[in-house]
């Protein structure tokens, strides 16, 4: 039996995954957290208001929270050694530093989609870079809900680094790279002048219900590329959560994405 504490239980993300836990044989809810543990009722199982009040046991973390969370959840896992797959985005990079340094001591997996459809396309992104660029230039678009909190997405910037690092890997006419100058973009409306080669656009839409929409644009002379990946539930990030989780408790201590879970 797998025992699973879910930081943030009462969101979109953690009423999902709750329904899933219950509704499957070998895991069982050994707690949540969530700031709203207060005005619920009692549950077979505690709910904190924060993780620095939690004091259950559990096999594994499930971060589904907020990233305002993620320094208690760190001093969480520190304090239990426990492994903890953090699915939350919009973290600095101080924040991904403080990932790392907890990870020396404990598995910690940490991911900007938990949807295997998007870690699959992120690998494509990474090869087709690698073959294309700098003769075509990359764009991405991605359109989410109207209460996504973040844009871009964890998703889109998780995107551009497999940009980053496919065309690392493609070799310019004169033998040189000139990816340490892909420049993020997000606006160009004050902007007069052609597209300079090395930078990526990124475009962030919002709006209805739309779990998840992402698009890479290849664009070259005469000829696009695209890839892209649409989420049509949300089911999809809550079964990649429990993957994760029970790949990690199989894990040494050590900084993982979800690159590791399916290489």
């Amino acid at each position: 039996m797998l025992r699973i504490l879910l930081a943030g239980i009462f969101g979109r993300m953690g009423t999902e995954l709750k329904k899933l836990i219950e509704a499957t044989p070998d895991l069982e809810l050994a707690g949540g957290i969530d700031p709203l543990a207060t005005d619920v009722p009692a549950a077979a199982y505690p709910v904190f208001s924060s993780a620095e009040a939690c004091d259950c046991d559990y096999d594994v973390l499930i971060d589904f929270s907020h990233p305002a969370a993620l320094p208690d959840i760190i001093d969480l896992t520190e304090r239990t050694r426990r492994p903890a797959v953090i699915a939350t985005t919009g973290h600095s990079a101080a924040a991904i530093d403080r990932l790392k340094e907890a990870a020396r001591n404990t598995p910690i997996l940490q991911s900007g989609n938990m949807s295997l459809g998007i870690n699959l396309l992120s690998s494509l992104v990474r090869r087709a870079a690698a073959v294309l660029y700098p003769g075509f230039d990359p764009e991405i678009v991605e359109v989410h809900h109207r209460n996504k909190l973040d844009a871009p997405s964890g998703t889109a910037y998780m995107l551009a680094d497999a940009l980053r690092e496919g065309a690392a890997q493609a070799i310019t006419d004169d033998g040189s790279t000139d990816t340490d100058t892909l420049e993020l973009v997000y606006d160009r409306h004050e902007r007069r002048g052609i597209r300079p080669v090395p930078e990526i656009g990124i475009h962030s839409l919002r709006g209805g219900t739309v779990p998840g929409e992402h698009v890479v644009i290849f664009a070259g002379e005469h000829e696009v590329i695209t890839l892209s990946h649409r989420a049509e539930s949300r089911d999809i990030f809550a079964h990649g959560a429990i993957k994760a989780a029970r790949w990690l408790i199989t894990q040494t201590a050590g900084f993982y994405t979800m690159d590791n879970l399916f290489n």
